[in-house]
Order: structure tokens, then C-alpha cells, then sequence
């Protein structure tokens, strides 16, 4: 028993040290910074303003939800931190009154995304198709709003991305700037999104 003691106190007294000395290091890390920045926070804030994307147009923000905006699916709204990221969307754009009073219409929607203030890095339009009676005309419509948001960013359509849509094949296209994908996923309804992202760097 007086081993066991024994041995329970000098546990104590290693683990005390170490704690004491990662404290330490932690404080000189932030004394460091602090000298540098002013605080930790303007340390992290400055390197979240050096953050850019791959794809030029998603480095303004404003501009691609102004232009966004204009397609006819309702206004984006202003971008702003969700606590899980920096987002702006619109409001579901509601296609068709649905065909019988138990289901719900079909609706569009935009989405923007992104870990940093200072870029976008997901572009997301996504399709829920609630009534299947309307079905055909709600992806002639998800059609025709894709083709306007690659012109609003003056980004070309990747061969074979129409043709996936109209099939409801998942599609995935790699440039160099930037990735299209699109995919039907399906649960109580069918859900079609097509998304442009773009890797991000530290300028």
C-alpha cells in the first residue's frame, strides 16, 4: 500500500509538470501572436481575408449574388456567417400548385457556400420535386435555370452535363479552376442538385 502511495504522488507530480509546461507553450504561442497581430483574433481574421478561390468570379461574392439573382428564381439573400459557415440563398421558388391538396408543389432553390467570408466555394442549385404529375416541366425548368447560371458566371457548360440531367445520371466534371457535379437523390421525393465549386488558397 505504501508503494502504491508512493507511486500515485510522483504520477501527480509528472503530469502537474507537463500540464504546466504545455500552459506555458500555449501562453507563449498567444504572447507571440498577440505581439504580431494585437490579438488572436486579428491573427486568424487576417488570414482568413488572404483567402481566395481557384474560380475568379466566386473571389466577389456581391456580384455573383446580384447576377444570381436576376435569373428568375427569386433574390439571394445577403451573405452571412450561420454560425457553420458563410452562406446566402434564396427562398424556395414554387413551380407549380400541387395537383392534389396532399402534396406540395415543386420548388427551386440557389444556394452559396463557403468556410470563409471572403469567397464562395459551392455554387448549389437544387430541385425538389414534390409532385411527380409536373415532373417533366420542373427539370425542363432546373435545365433551363443550370444553362443561366453558368452565363451569369460566364462559365461554359461541360460537355454531356444537359444530357445527365435530362437522364437523371450523376455527372461529375473536373476543370481546371473549378468541379461540376450534379446528381437525383431520392428519399420521400426526388432531389436534383447541381453544384460548381472550387478549391480555395492563401494568396
Amino acid at each position: 500500500m505504501k508503494t502504491r502511495f508512493l507511486a500515485t504522488i510522483c504520477i501527480s507530480i509528472v503530469l502537474s509538470s507537463m500540464l504546466n509546461s504545455c500552459s506555458s507553450c500555449s501562453e507563449e504561442k498567444r504572447t507571440s501572436l498577440g505581439s504580431e497581430y494585437g490579438t488572436t483574433e486579428e491573427y486568424f481574421h487576417e488570414e482568413d481575408q488572404n483567402v481566395r478561390s481557384y474560380l475568379p468570379i466566386f473571389n466577389d461574392v456581391e456580384t455573383v449574388i446580384s447576377t444570381l439573382s436576376k435569373n428568375g428564381i427569386g433574390k439571394l439573400g445577403r451573405w452571412k456567417n450561420d454560425m457553420f459557415g458563410w452562406i446566402s440563398m434564396t427562398d424556395y421558388f414554387i413551380l407549380n400548385e400541387p395537383s392534389t391538396a396532399d402534396k406540395m408543389g415543386n420548388n427551386i432553390a440557389y444556394y452559396l457556400e463557403s468556410n470563409t467570408e471572403h469567397c464562395i466555394e459551392e455554387l448549389k442549385l437544387v430541385l425538389n420535386i414534390n409532385d411527380t404529375s409536373e415532373e417533366q416541366r420542373a427539370i425542363d425548368f432546373f435545365k433551363k435555370t443550370s444553362k443561366k447560371t453558368f452565363e451569369s458566371l460566364s462559365l461554359t457548360i461541360p460537355d454531356g452535363l444537359m444530357n445527365s440531367i435530362s437522364k437523371g445520371e450523376t455527372y461529375n466534371n473536373q476543370q481546371p479552376e473549378f468541379t461540376v457535379a450534379f446528381e437525383v437523390t431520392e428519399s420521400n421525393i426526388s432531389t436534383y442538385t447541381l453544384s460548381i465549386s472550387a478549391e480555395t488558397h492563401q494568396q
